[in-house]
């Protein structure tokens, strides 16, 4: 999965992508955050343009780190940081010291890969493909056993997946589908949004994708 454009923009502008690792430890700990605390940490000539570009921000971590940055009270200066969709699977998966991935957006992910293959993806096929995408590469690497394990265990565990024999295959495969929890926290037409959101485009809802709604 690549950067969006917008997330580009904030890591190329040496004020404001300080902010990043900075939400990203608050997602963890699961903290709130001031608009006090951010400002401090922008150099203080930055601090009137950095509440026009503070929507670059929001958008970027909305759509590359599956956070969603919400207001609270009436003076919005206090900020939660959540999972998007809906999604409760919150936390981080280390890849090492220096490298995360959000669990969050592993999970996006293969609930992605599940509904654009048709409401079931093989194991094959899902393997090739986490593979290929080098797992959300805003990590850059993390360790493709790591991330296997949560996606076979942890998320089947938690009923986000279900993993199941192919009908009528013989021998045996499986595949994976949308675990019971899945619907109950998001939706599909959520999810198209969001890639739509994530690929730059106007969500045209084409007859092939409405038949998997």
């Amino acid at each position: 999965m690549k950067f969006s454009h917008i997330l580009q923009d904030v890591l190329l502008n040496p004020k404001l992508c300080k902010l990043v690792p900075f939400l990203l430890h608050k997602y963890q700990k699961k903290e709130k955050g001031t608009m006090k605390e951010m400002l401090y940490i922008v150099p203080h000539d930055y601090c009137n343009d950095f509440y026009m570009n503070f929507w670059k921000l929001h958008e970027s971590v909305h759509l590359d780190f599956g956070i969603d940055i919400r207001k609270m009270g009436h003076s919005g200066n206090t900020y939660e940081l959540v999972p998007i969709l809906g999604l409760m699977f919150s936390g981080i998966l280390h890849g090492n010291d220096e490298r995360i991935t959000l669990k969050t957006d592993i999970l996006i992910f293969v609930l992605s890969l599940i509904f654009t293959e048709g409401n079931h993806i093989s194991v094959e096929v899902l393997t090739h493909k986490v593979q290929r995408q080098d797992m959300l590469t805003q990590a850059e690497h993390i360790y493709f056993e790591e991330a296997w394990k949560f996606i076979t265990e942890d998320l089947v565990w938690e009923e986000n997946l279900m993993y199941q024999q192919i009908p009528n295959s013989d021998p045996a495969q499986y595949e994976f589908v949308w675990g019971p929890r899945a619907p109950t926290e998001t939706s599909k037409m959520k999810l198209l949004i969001h890639m739509a959101h994530l690929m730059k485009q106007i969500p045209g809802l084409t007859q092939n994708y409405m038949k998997r709604l």
